[in-house]
């Protein structure tokens, strides 16, 4: 688009000029490639999505010990694609680290191990074993994930 001189009322007796490119006049494809474009476009964001990072709960396991104390220890494993926490995302408040909560019932206390523990990262397929010691019986219940991860939940007998 040409430049062209105005008059406009915010600069009066100043020498005012519009015009240059045309906005997303090379930014967006030709018409006749809108429908191919969204179509790639869609089944990358499909798979991306597919590829997210998602936690499971694995290898439980409850030993009974003296005077009605509990081992429980289970692994948190990354079973997706991508890395529980991107690697920008360890500079930022926005990405969370992943935590891992042990939520007692009320005759339950905690002996040992730290109600919440949070693990800085998990790339796919990498795993780590969390374990505490609890006194008492009934049911609890650990919770762990991030909001980027979803949150797994995994009730234990004890």
């Amino acid at each position: 688009m040409p430049w062209k001189k105005i008059t406009h009322p915010d600069f009066p007796g100043k020498n005012v000029e519009v015009g240059g490119f045309k906005p997303f006049v090379k930014s967006n494809p030709p018409a006749k490639e809108f429908d191919k474009a969204t179509t790639e476009h869609t089944k990358f964001l499909i798979a991306l999505a597919q590829a997210k990072p998602e936690l499971d709960l694995i290898n439980l396991k409850t030993e009974s010990l003296d005077n009605g104390v509990s081992r429980i220890t289970l692994t948190v494993f990354n079973k997706g694609q991508l890395p529980a926490v991107a690697e920008v995302g360890t500079n930022n408040y926005w990405v969370k680290l992943i935590n891992v909560e042990l939520n007692l019932g009320k005759d339950q206390s905690l002996v040992s191990g730290r109600k919440i523990i949070t693990i800085n990262n998990l790339q796919p397929g990498e795993s780590t074993e969390v374990s505490w010691l609890v006194k008492g019986k009934g049911t609890a219940t650990v919770e762990a994930g991030a909001a980027q991860t979803g949150i797994k939940k995994l009730p234990i007998t004890l």
